[in-house]
């Protein structure tokens, strides 16, 4: 019956929806992983072809996602020779970020390897309570920006959940882990 659904793109049960629902099942348990968690079914193990579409409905879909997995605000930024100039040189653990010419990206103790091929990078914030940040430098300031990154977290994961269950991947910065 979910093979029947899936391939029949029936409402509510489509491709979309069961990546949304299988990202939504995966429990972050306070970790960042640059390769995502990875516990999803992509469309190739079930058999099915990966979702398609123009970046228009990509980054609408994307937002919308996002936005239901937490966050504030979502935007898409198209990655370039130039714009990589921007990317941070090391992940605040120390690894190096490069940027490649191999199909897939992948990490070892020396760094993480980023294929060239990535076109488009997705940023986003999260709210965050002003009533208890006007608190600081007390614990009750502090533990707004602490349970705003636990969030930042668990929306990260999903959202590269949601993502490998679409057909796609999603790399990310570990600006949460530290040595």
């Amino acid at each position: 019956l979910k093979m029947d659904r899936l391939k029949n793109e029936t409402p509510g049960w489509a491709l979309r929806d069961n990546a949304i629902y299988n990202a939504q099942m995966w429990d972050l348990r306070g970790e960042s992983y640059f390769l995502g968690p990875q516990t999803v079914e992509t469309p190739e193990a079930l058999g099915i072809p990966k979702w398609t579409g123009t970046p228009e409905e990509a980054a609408k879909m994307v937002r919308a996602a996002m936005r239901h997995f937490g966050a504030a605000m979502v935007t898409f930024h198209r990655l370039t020779d130039d714009t990589r100039k921007f990317i941070y040189s090391h992940d605040p653990d120390g690894k190096e970020l490069i940027f490649t010419d191999e199909e897939l990206a992948y990490e070892d103790e020396n760094g993480r390897y980023i294929p060239k091929k990535c076109e488009w990078v997705i940023s986003y914030a999260m709210q965050m309570s002003a009533e208890t940040l006007r608190r600081s430098p007390t614990h009750t300031a502090c533990q707004t920006t602490l349970a705003t990154y636990g969030r930042s977290r668990r929306t990260q994961g999903v959202t590269q959940e949601f993502l490998r269950g679409l057909g796609s991947v999603s790399y990310t910065h570990l600006s949460c882990r530290r040595r």
